[in-house]
């Protein structure tokens, strides 16, 4: 089904004279220079050939035909396009002469070989600067410096615009080529992606890049490279038939999604794509908006467009924390939504997960999880917390969090399932480390106990709920406020920073200590606030009225509720009761 989804988003994008795909047989390239030839064949310039569309210069990309190629493939120049070293017999400063001059010899010797087979000016041009052309003339030379910028190089003609290789002759040579190549190679049988009979592929390129830990020239995501694989006395692509053309497009395709930051989310060591297979639908920029994977990007307005109108209302509602979208107005006829999350894995690519549904059904999960989330902030600006905000609460650096986590917490929200154990017990020990209960970890407990435990959770302080570990963190929150409110800028270390691990694991052992360490700031805060005092001694008490005994432990679960609890409490100091003593104020939390 994943061959079959991307073979098809394929076809639509090459109906779309738009979208720049690459025809079967070329493939799209970043090209940093151009060899500028004079029509009798002589050298012009080398120039560069610079994009800075995104504020940050980078190579131009262009199809042009063939294939890139991996390195270690021996002398094999591409058709007028590849690195320096072909078109120009460049040699970096560590690599040796003779080693440049081969690669320029078999480049001139391909490209003269075909002089009878190419009616085109340009190309004659091109194998008469070939013919002359000695690697040693680059010494003399002062335009050689995009040369050693990324990219590869191609040949132009200084009178015209296009660059020598998308001249229609050779296009149409090209063109010729694969056509018979495709006719001539391979074993012929059924494809078991489009059920039609041909030439069947027995290696799936172009190689599929820009999976983040995957091998840097390209990974393959089917493919038989040691015989224990084979079957049947079949070896490599005859193992799972493919056809050359269903291949080419599936792996150019997911190329393409890659290859788009909108299309694209990393989330820990999993890769993720989105489309759908509706022409010029906006769901992929919708679900990666609601997933917070580029937080900036916004749907324009656009009058006589119901559904764009429509996803807009669902993301700005979304943004907010608001329910009550209409999802069913994000429906388009006959429209499936897609989502592949890929890992890397040795030479090939795992699929980390797969999902296909309606638009309107991952709308639906996305406000699910979204509602899940909702807590109150830590600041008035705070959004709901994204996919990667919250996996980044798992460890200290993002570098450190757990390889499988990304794909499972991915998964859970877009498929609406229980959120990965793992999630937990890494948002508890990181809280534990570095004694910190911020939004983003609340928010993570909240959805966790509402979605995997059944529970019925606030989004602000519940003083009518009645768990122990919930109170407890209520309890815990109160005993350190009193601790700041009685020596304010002297405190050095809070309760939080000695006894928050130990109190929300085994509270039976910590919190008589603490009730008598806050006896001790409580008779500071009577003697400097007496009003203030009232109002902390009135709360614990409140609190402790509803507890029966100290647990001896909390399990996951009540340690989650403990973390909220605390949370809740900690931002209802932000808010001056009613009945508050004019001597408190509002406060910041702040953290340590």
């Amino acid at each position: 089904m994943i061959l079959d989804a991307l073979v098809k988003h394929y076809d639509r994008l090459a109906d779309d004279p738009e979208s720049g795909i690459a025809p079967l047989g070329f493939s799209r390239q970043n090209i940093g220079f151009a060899v500028v030839l004079n029509p009798d064949g002589s050298l012009h310039g080398i120039e560069p050939r610079v994009d800075e569309s995104s504020g940050k210069p980078r190579p131009i990309n262009r199809v042009v035909p063939g294939q890139s190629k991996p390195p270690g493939q021996g002398l094999n120049p591409c058709l007028l396009w590849d690195n320096p070293t072909y078109l120009l017999g460049y040699a970096p400063n560590d690599r040796d002469p003779e080693w440049a001059a081969k690669r320029f010899e078999s480049f001139r010797d391909r490209h003269l070989a075909l002089a009878d087979h190419i009616d085109d000016a340009g190309f004659a041009a091109v194998c008469k600067f070939l013919e002359a052309w000695s690697p040693a003339a680059l010494a003399d030379r002062s335009d050689t410096d995009p040369l050693t910028r990324p990219g590869f190089g191609v040949f132009q003609l200084r009178t015209e615009n296009r660059y020598v290789h998308e001249a229609p002759e050779i296009q149409a040579y090209w063109l010729r080529q694969v056509a018979a190549g495709s006719s001539g190679e391979g074993a012929s049988a059924m494809c078991l992606v489009t059920g039609e009979s041909g030439p069947i592929a027995r290696l799936h390129e172009p190689k599929i890049k820009r999976v983040a830990g995957a091998q840097s020239m390209g990974a393959t995501l089917v493919s038989f490279n040691e015989t224990a694989y084979d079957s049947f006395g079949k070896s490599q692509g005859d193992n799972a038939p493919v056809s050359q053309r269903a291949a080419f497009a599936y792996t150019t395709a997911l190329n393409a999604l890659l290859d788009d930051d909108k299309h694209r989310v990393q989330l820990g060591d999993t890769t993720c794509v989105f489309w759908a297979d509706a022409p010029g639908s906006e769901a992929p920029d919708a679900v990666a908006e609601a997933m917070g994977v580029y937080p900036g990007f916004a749907i324009p307005e656009a009058d006589g467009e119901p559904t764009r109108s429509a996803l807009s209302d669902f993301l700005a509602r979304f943004r907010q924390g608001k329910a009550g979208a209409d999802t069913q107005a994000l429906a388009q006829p006959d429209a499936n939504f897609y989502i592949l999350g890929l890992a890397p894995n040795a030479a090939r690519i795992s699929v980390r997960f797969w999902h296909q549904c309606r638009i309107t059904e991952l709308a639906d999960r996305l406000q699910s999880h979204g509602e899940a989330l909702d807590i109150i902030p830590d600041r008035p600006d705070q959004r709901p917390p994204t996919v990667w905000q919250l996996l980044r609460e798992t460890a200290r650096e993002s570098k450190d969090i757990p390889p499988l986590l990304g794909g499972a917490y991915a998964r859970a929200v877009l498929l609406d399932l229980d959120y990965p154990a793992a999630m937990i017990t890494a948002v508890l020990r990181r809280i534990v480390a570095d004694r910190t209960m911020n939004h983003c970890r609340a928010a993570i407990l909240k959805a966790w106990l509402i979605r995997n435990h059944k529970q019925e959770i606030t989004v602000a302080l519940d003083t009518h709920r009645t768990d122990p570990a919930y109170l407890l963190g209520r309890l815990f929150a109160a005993y350190e406020k009193v601790q700041r409110d009685a020596l304010g800028d002297k405190l050095n270390r809070t309760i939080r920073d000695s006894y928050l691990a130990s109190a929300s694991a085994t509270p039976a052992g910590i919190f008589p200590r603490l009730y008598r360490l806050s006896q001790h700031h409580m008779s500071n805060l009577r003697r400097d606030k007496p009003g203030l005092a009232v109002v902390r001694e009135r709360l614990i008490g409140e609190i402790c009225d509803k507890l029966d005994t100290f647990p001896h432990r909390l399990s996951l679960p009540e340690q989650g509720l403990f973390a909220i609890g605390y949370y809740h409490q900690t931002q209802h100091f932000y808010k001056k009761p009613a009945d508050e003593s004019s001597e408190a104020q509002p406060e910041t939390l702040t953290h340590a």
